[in-house]
């Protein structure tokens, strides 16, 4: 079961991760 904090705190992993990716992609699209 999910405690809130924790949960709140791997959502900004994944949108850290995501925010990364994407801008790899990006970079190298260019």
């Amino acid at each position: 079961m999910f405690v809130n904090g924790d949960f709140k705190a791997c959502m900004l992993d994944c949108m850290h991760l995501l925010a990364t990716c994407v801008a790899e992609i990006a970079k190298t699209s260019n």
